[in-house]
């Protein structure tokens, strides 16, 4: 019998795959905790330089010959009236005075006792390392989605997830530990290698062991579990103060996480392509056993796992719409990674307390992706698109509050807070909608390309996001409303672009490339785009000979897992 029927015998959702998909899910607490820790860690508070002659300066003036000592180093920024932050005067040899850079500062720890920005002095001249940091750790984060897509296939699901979570363990303790900038961004470097595989190994592991009926909730819920993480880091981040014990208490739980080794079996499905079938009937027969089913003697035979044989992605040449649908997808897919790190990675920039802000920012995660529950209803294309374009206007409104809004006041800080919440809001329903929306349009024997494609570039637009804030958060006319102008506009590029991708609602799963090649159009064809069907390409089908061409090798190569 094929593998599906397997799953229905041993029951789609038992008592066993509860309690495998439970377990799976606790790990992305703290995979969350570690991608937006940095919110907290990289906080750079006000400060002002420490005059050389002062031994244990303080930010706050400790007597009035402090703050007259004070006011004779250290000169007037003309565009704040506070203290400069980069530059001293500086006694010369003929007693005159010079502005000079200094290399101490002192910091107000009224919020935060130490953050390491503070440890490592990255301010002034250093103070682009700061965001570096999140640019290392989101390519290490592409680098491990290619590494650990590779590996999975070839060991196994399981034990990719058990060593991911050690060296996110032992990578996010020796941060913790580091003594300057260089040994703290390889340690985050190392961390980001390993984060998106406990989650992807965990969702993959977690689908292959439920049958089809009930794969939304298997998918959405480590989702939620995520979602969860992000939520708990605002009280844990808010009771320690001190980045060294923040980066310790995110990284620790992950060493219990070696403990799944012994309480999650490997995916059956994962041993059978590989000819371990011993292990893999054995682990069917304990499911059935927990879910008290039966299993027939003998389950296996020549259809339970129908091989695909390897199609080329060149082949996709053949089916021009399908490969623009790719490109349009990977467009998409880039721009949502872009915005969402973009608006995640920096709460900071808003006005008000980081607490409160980045735990609105974290709630907005829960409705998202509750929208995937009814998504079957209202389609796939037109939710996408609205969410992105509520993002795009969102964000894009933020200049208008910059430029006529009384500034300094709470309503002005609430209506830019709120816009960059529902920025927030709709980028993350995006999100979860395309992440099952790109691969109903995708043929079986390329399905796995083309979502790893779409997949690889959101994680090249996440490593954009902070360059993006980096170098346009800071301007004299629009304060730092540029970024989410830059991200709005792009949202709604995107969501109008996703327009000409297919409705999938109530469609089965392409599994030929010319099955993909022709969702959504009308069997007559148009010569302009419809947005009832997707986007055309061709007046007409294609011709004959192609058409029988893909057909064929269809036929021949070509069969559904």
């Amino acid at each position: 019998m094929k593998f599906d029927e397997i799953l229905e015998h041993i029951g789609e959702f038992g008592r066993s795959q509860a309690w495998i998909l439970c377990l799976l899910c606790i790990p992305q607490i703290s995979c969350a905790w570690q991608i937006v820790v940095v919110v907290f860690l990289q906080e750079t508070p006000d400060h002002r330089c420490s005059p050389p002659a002062l031994l244990n300066d303080t930010f706050l003036f400790q007597n009035p010959w402090h703050e007259a000592l004070v006011n004779q180093t250290i000169p007037i920024n003309d565009k704040d009236g506070g203290y400069d932050k980069c530059s001293y005067y500086r006694q010369t040899d003929d007693g005159n005075t010079t502005e000079a850079e200094c290399d101490t500062w002192v910091y107000d720890t009224s919020v935060f006792s130490k953050t390491f920005p503070m440890d490592f002095q990255l301010v002034c001249k250093d103070s682009s390392k700061v965001r570096s940091i999140q640019v290392i750790f989101l390519s290490a984060v592409l680098v491990g989605s290619i590494i650990g897509g590779i590996l999975a296939d070839y060991c196994g699901r399981k034990p990719v997830f058990i060593v991911a979570c050690l060296l996110h363990g032992s990578a996010g303790v020796a941060a913790a530990f580091s003594p300057n900038y260089t040994a703290f961004a390889t340690f985050r470097f190392l961390v980001g290698l390993a984060s998106p595989n406990i989650f992807a190994s965990a969702m993959v592991l977690a689908l292959e062991l439920v049958g089809p009926s009930r794969r939304m909730v298997a998918g959405l819920a480590p989702e939620f579990a995520w979602c969860t993480g992000l939520v708990l880091l605002t009280p844990l981040a808010y009771l320690i103060r001190d980045w060294r014990y923040l980066q310790l208490a995110v990284s620790v739980p992950s060493f219990l996480y070696i403990s799944l080794w012994w309480l999650i079996p490997e995916s059956p499905r994962w041993l059978l392509i590989r000819g371990h079938t011993e292990r893999a009937e054995k682990i069917l027969r304990w499911a059935a056993k927990v879910n008290k089913k039966t299993l027939p003697a003998n389950i296996f035979d020549e259809k339970t796992l129908e091989k695909t044989e390897y199609v080329s992605p060149l082949e996709m040449r053949k089916t021009p719409r399908l490969l623009l649908r790719t490109l349009i997808g990977m467009f998409v897919f880039f721009v949502i990674a872009l915005v969402w790190y973009g608006l995640a990675l920096n709460p900071g920039t808003l006005a008000g307390d980081l607490f409160v802000n980045y735990f609105l920012m974290a709630i907005t995660e829960y409705p998202a992706y509750c929208i995937c529950f009814v998504i079957n209803k209202l389609g796939r294309r037109w939710p996408h698109a609205i969410s992105m374009m509520v993002a795009g206007v969102a964000m894009i409104s933020t200049i208008f509050v910059e430029l006529y809004a009384q500034k300094g006041i709470l309503s002005t800080d609430v209506a830019q807070t709120s816009l960059f919440m529902l920025g927030k809001t709709g980028i993350t329903t995006a999100f979860a909608i395309f992440f099952m929306w790109s691969g109903e349009f995708s043929p079986t024997p390329l399905r796995n390309f083309v979502v790893g494609m779409c997949n690889v570039s959101g994680r090249v637009g996440a490593v954009f996001a902070p360059l993006i804030v980096e170098a346009f958060e800071k301007n004299a006319q629009l304060g730092n409303t540029i970024p989410w102008i830059i991200f709005g506009v792009m949202a709604l590029l995107a969501g109008i672009s996703s327009l000409f991708l297919p409705e999938t609602r109530n469609k089965q799963l392409p599994e030929t490339l010319m099955d993909a090649n022709d969702v959504g159009v009308k069997p007559t064809g148009s010569s302009l785009p419809d947005p009832a069907h997707g986007i055309s390409l061709m007046t007409e089908q294609p011709p004959g000979d192609l058409k029988d061409e893909i057909m064929l090798q269809d036929k021949t190569n070509s069969k559904a897992i």
